[in-house]
């Protein structure tokens, strides 16, 4: 039987290095705004496609920034980027 969210987890896992780089230069800019926005978007999508721990560590991102913390030292950073780093790798 085919997978039908296979295309859109391929999709997904092909942008992986994009996010990646996204989330490099938030951090390196220490640009709060950027990488919350991104880990808002990661959060939903990486759990839809079949990326459950990706997406909780975005989701401890996009938590931290509605309570009014700070987000740029979580380790859940860290970890979404190596997440991402790994995704992009299998997909090459």
């Amino acid at each position: 039987m085919d997978d039908p969210m296979g295309p859109l987890r391929e999709r997904f896992r092909a942008r992986a290095a994009t996010h990646a780089e996204a989330l490099d230069r938030a951090v390196a800019a220490q640009d709060e705004a950027a990488l919350v926005a991104l880990a808002h978007k990661l959060a939903g999508s990486a759990a839809i496609f079949g990326f459950a721990e990706l997406g909780a560590c975005a989701s401890q991102i996009d938590e931290a920034a509605a309570a009014g913390g700070p987000t740029l030292d979580l380790p859940a950073v860290g970890q979404l980027l190596a997440g991402l780093r790994a995704i992009a790798h299998d997909a090459d």
